[in-house]
This record gives structure tokens, C-alpha cells and sequence, in this order.
């Protein structure tokens, strides 16, 4: 993100503050959409649209357009949670949801943790290429989620 010319303020926000606030506003919209609308594709929707906007990052010409694509990202994003705890309560019986609800969360920490090795990928490919090559590998797993049954709530 050099070619940016962001300072660390500008960056900090980035990478930190936009996405976790507007995340966690929108995720208590996002359990509203849950509660009312198909999860399945609510979540094939979501995952859709955040893959667009981390490859509309690649086109970003300053700070403000960045942000604009990091606080898509936060708001797509935030529909993942509470869409995927209400269909893992439906599709699974009481007595599996700790364990069900465990390998969840374990993705979700497994992502973050291997988000760590993204300033490698950065390093061989340059960080527009690795937006581009993680938002195809996504776009491709976004389809898996047509393969989900949408329970009766």
C-alpha cells in the first residue's frame, strides 16, 4: 500500500477502527436480516459482496476510496455472524451446538490467524495481486454455500 502514500494514522484506520466499528454496528442490523430473511442466502449475498468489495480495493487511488471499500467489506461482512449461529442453532440438535458452534468459531480464529501470513503473500506478489488472487479463492468458495440447506426456523 505504498503506492497509497498512506501514513500510519491513515493506515491504522484501515486496517483497525473502520472495519471493526462499522462491523459491529451493522452486525446488529445483520441479526435483524437473520431473524427475518433465508439465512442461506443472506450469507451467499454477504459473501458475494465482500469478495467484490476486496477486489474493488485494487482500484483504490487514495485513502478515502480505500475506506470506502474497507467499510463495504465491514458491512457485508458483519451479515456472516448472526446469519451462521441461527442456522448452525436449526441445523444441528441441542446437544451438538457447543461442538458445532465450536468448529465455527475455530474458523473464524483459524482466518484471522492465518490473515498473518497475507504481508508474505504481499511480499511475493504485491498487495493489489494477493486482494485479487484471496477474492477469486473466495468467490470460488462463496458458491459452496448454494450446497447449504436452509432449515425451517
Amino acid at each position: 500500500m505504498v503506492d497509497l502514500h498512506l501514513n500510519e494514522f491513515q493506515f491504522s484506520i484501515l486496517t483497525g477502527t473502520a472495519f471493526t466499528l462499522t462491523n459491529a454496528v451493522c452486525g446488529i442490523f445483520a441479526g435483524q436480516l437473520a431473524d427475518v430473511y433465508n439465512r442461506k442466502y443472506l450469507l451467499i449475498a454477504g459473501a458475494f459482496l465482500w469478495t467484490v468489495s476486496t477486489a474493488l480495493s485494487v482500484i483504490c487511488v487514495d485513502f478515502w476510496s480505500l475506506l470506502a471499500t474497507r467499510i463495504s467489506f465491514a458491512v457485508f461482512m458483519s451479515i456472516d455472524i448472526p446469519a451462521s449461529v441461527s442456522l448452525i442453532t436449526d441445523l444441528y440438535d441441542h446437544d451438538m451446538l457447543g461442538r458445532a458452534n465450536s468448529v465455527f468459531c475455530f474458523g473464524v480464529y483459524l482466518g484471522v490467524g492465518l490473515s498473518s501470513l497475507s504481508i508474505i503473500f504481499d511480499d511475493e506478489v504485491g498487495w493489489k495481486n494477493a486482494m485479487l488472487i484471496v477474492s477469486a479463492i473466495c468467490l470460488m468458495l462463496a458458491f459452496t454455500l448454494f450446497l447449504l440447506k436452509e432449515p425451517r426456523k
